[in-house]
């Protein structure tokens, strides 16, 4: 816990001194997580200040505890804001550790645009920081007493990348947002947060979904299935788990351990087609038949009710996406502008509507290869 405290104040020292001269670290905010909200022509931000002097009486660090200080400030412009939490701080707020920035849901359908290039081209800022929607306020997550890891922020980011290696998220960054901004025919997604309150009282971050960024507008929001397809489509399942039921065998259970898609696209007169080809390699986790042993067409039967939970998880996704909110969450125009870029000059101005009307046909392909001792089965 040392060695990680360490760290922190060890990489915001070395960005200090070198691009700011010889500043001390008590001079300075370090903040862990922003968040931003804007309504009645004002933005308000939520600041999440590292802070284990507070954690304690002695000043020694106590993981236990709440080792941060929210501040919120207010102003007709981000800069403002940031100068009224400076004030209020008595220090000026320090963002060359932070890792997460939070937007309110209103704030997000009207644009994050100007937000990301202020943090983009705000001196010290990380292109690498995450960025999510909150379900509600941007402030409700930014003040939320996590106590799971060092800081609040942790714990977030910590379930944002599991969610995403499991495939139920993708992580959006400063850099990944502006870079599919400023990409022909690609839309992205980025989490959407919310917190849970459990039985002791004790707060913890939860997914509650996708938000689909349009234009750097935020037009709509997957749930977790829906997000899984679209990952799907994207080869981006690195480890996640499916349960199929079988009439022989009964309710199976397999662990997906590599997956990877493969998208072909062609012109059939003015109508785009593709072809995305998924591939999915598992291993049997368990069993709940009465059998001793399974045979080959057993598995091929699994295989089979695997291939076609996915195809239609990915035919739902692409369906909700695309025909819901106009999102071309795959990058499909891309695959035009690269093959046929004179056609692409055409329709990039309607790209949305020509996307509804393009002919996406979903293979997939799973095999499982291994069979894990928790199956307690044979296969002969």
């Amino acid at each position: 816990m040392k060695t990680k405290i360490a760290a922190v104040l060890s990489a915001a020292a070395l960005v200090l001194s070198g691009c700011m001269g010889n500043v001390q670290l008590k001079d300075r905010a370090i903040v862990q997580e922003v968040g931003i909200d804007y309504s009645d022509q004002e933005y308000t931000i939520t600041l999440q200040i590292f802070n284990p002097e507070g954690s304690s009486g002695n000043g020694s660090f106590d993981p236990t505890a709440g080792n941060n200080l929210v501040v919120e400030a207010t102003g007709d412009t981000i800069t403002k804001a940031f100068q009224n939490a400076a004030d209020q701080l008595g220090k000026e707020p320090f963002l060359g550790v932070n890792r997460l920035i939070v937007v309110g849901m209103d704030t997000a359908k009207e644009g994050v645009d100007h937000m990301i290039d202020y943090f983009n081209n705000y001196y010290g800022s990380r292109a690498t920081a995450y960025v999510v929607a909150a379900e509600g306020n941007a402030s409700e997550i930014v003040s939320a007493q996590i106590k799971v890891g060092i800081l609040p922020a942790s714990a977030i980011i910590s379930m944002a990348e599991e969610k995403e290696r499991t495939g139920v998220a993708q992580i959006g960054t400063v850099f990944r947002i502006i870079s599919a901004s400023r990409t022909q025919g690609q839309d992205i997604m980025i989490p959407v947060l919310t917190t849970r309150e459990g039985p002791t009282g004790e707060v913890t971050p939860e997914m509650a979904g996708s938000g689909i960024l349009v234009d750097s507008k935020l037009q709509g929001v997957l749930d977790l299935a829906q997000t899984e397809g679209i990952q799907w489509a994207k080869g981006e399942i690195r480890q996640t788990a499916l349960t199929v039921e079988t009439q022989e065998l009964g309710r199976i259970a397999v662990a997906v351990h590599h997956s990877s898609s493969r998208t072909d696209c062609s012109l059939e007169g003015e109508t785009p087609k593709y072809t995305i080809q998924i591939r999915a390699a598992c291993s049997l986790d368990e069993v709940s038949s009465k059998q001793a042993a399974l045979q080959r067409g057993d598995l091929s039967r699994v295989e089979e009710s695997v291939e076609k939970q996915i195809r239609r998880q990915v035919e739902e996704a692409l369906e909700v996406s695309i025909q819901q909110y106009g999102a071309d969450l795959l990058g499909l125009g891309r695959y035009l502008y690269q093959q046929y870029p004179e056609y692409w000059e055409e329709v990039e101005d309607n790209w949305a509507e020509r996307l509804q009307n393009a002919s996406i046909q979903v293979d997939v392909e799973v095999v499982i290869d291994r069979v894990s001792p928790m199956a307690n089965t044979d296969i002969v």
